[in-house]
C-alpha cells in the first residue's frame, strides 16, 4: 500500500493525511492482515511490511497502535539505525504518544542523516512548540499554585490572630 517512490516518507504522509477515517481503517486492516499473515511466513515479516505497518500505526487514533509503531520502530531501527525513514516513524510516533524528549532525539537523528528532510524539520518544529507549550504551562500552574498557598497562609494567619 505505501511502497517506496522518489521520496517515500512524503508519499506516505500525504497519502495518509488525505484519507477520510473510513479508508484509513481499509488501510490499516490491509497492512494488519499483511503483516499478520507474514508472522507465519517461514522468513518472518519483510522489514517493508513492517515500516508500512509501523508508519500507519503511527497516525493511528488508537494509543495501543502507537504503542506498537514504537516497538516495530525500534526492532527495525535495532537492525537498521541509521534509516531516516525508521527514524521519522519513531520520532512521529514518540510525538504523538507525547513522549518528546525522545521524539526530538529520533528526529535530530533523521536530520542528521538528511538535514533539509522537510518532513522531519517540520515534526521538529512542531516538537519544540510543543515542548515551549508544556514549560509555559508548567510556569503558569507553579504560579497560580504558588499563588494559592499565599492567599492560604495569608487567610490563615488572619484567622488565628
Amino acid at each position: 500500500v505505501f511502497l517506496p517512490s522518489d521520496d517515500p516518507q512524503d508519499r506516505c504522509s500525504c497519502a495518509l493525511n488525505s484519507m477520510d477515517p473510513s479508508q484509513f481503517s481499509r488501510s490499516l486492516q490491509t497492512l494488519r492482515d499483511a503483516f499478520e499473515q507474514e508472522t507465519r511466513q517461514p522468513g518472518g515479516v519483510t522489514k517493508e511490511t513492517k515500516f508500512n505497518y509501523a508508519f500507519i500505526l503511527s497516525h493511528s487514533p488508537d494509543r495501543e497502535d502507537i504503542d506498537l509503531a514504537v516497538q516495530l520502530c525500534q526492532q527495525l531501527l535495532a537492525a537498521e539505525p541509521q534509516n531516516r525513514l525508521y527514524l521519522f516513524c519513531a520520532a512521529h510516533a514518540h510525538y504523538r504518544l507525547h513522549h518528546m524528549e525522545r521524539a526530538r532525539q529520533y528526529c535530530l537523528a533523521a536530520l542528521e542523516i538528511e538535514p533539509q528532510d522537510r518532513q522531519a524539520l517540520t515534526l521538529l518544529e512542531k516538537i519544540d512548540k510543543s515542548m515551549q507549550h508544556d514549560a509555559v504551562t508548567g510556569a503558569t500552574v507553579l504560579a497560580v499554585g504558588a499563588g494559592v498557598l499565599a492567599a492560604g497562609a495569608l487567610l490563615f494567619r488572619h484567622l488565628r490572630s
